[in-house]
């Protein structure tokens, strides 16, 4: 099994370029650059990051976007290294994925979510920690 490397700071701290650059400086050959952000805002600013990530990634990674089942999909790939962009937005787009499951329309997320119950919120951390634990 491989080094797994967390890099965890606030808002536009660098993180983004430190995890490239340290991809880019190990011995991997073959790397997969995986944008978790689901890429379907109109949000401005959000397009706005997501171009400059994009402009900014050297050619060396192949870019995949996606956040639904990346442990099942990282099993099926034979890249040498992964950089995981990033883990909030990974889990707050899974959140949302889910109550979609649940049968809650994206207008009512907000309601949903200011009127959770105890056991519905110990049923999405129980979900987050499976799919974190099935990921590394």
């Amino acid at each position: 099994m491989g080094k797994i490397i967390l890099i965890s700071g606030a808002a536009k701290s660098g993180k983004t370029q430190l995890a490239e650059e340290m991809a880019l400086a190990s011995s991997a050959k073959r790397l997969c650059y995986i944008a978790t952000q689901a890429n379907q805002h109109t949000d401005k600013e959000m397009q706005r990051r997501i171009l400059a990530h994009q402009t900014k990634r050297s050619p060396r990674f192949d870019t995949v976007e996606r956040f639904k089942d990346l442990p099942a999909w990282i099993a099926s790939q034979s890249y040498d290294g992964y950089l995981l962009d990033c883990v909030t937005l990974w889990l707050t787009n899974l959140f949302f994925a889910y109550l979609e499951k649940q049968g809650i329309a994206a207008e009512d997320f907000d309601q949903k979510i200011a009127s959770l119950k105890a056991e519905e919120i110990s049923a999405i951390s129980d979900y987050f920690q499976q799919e974190v634990a099935d990921l590394l």
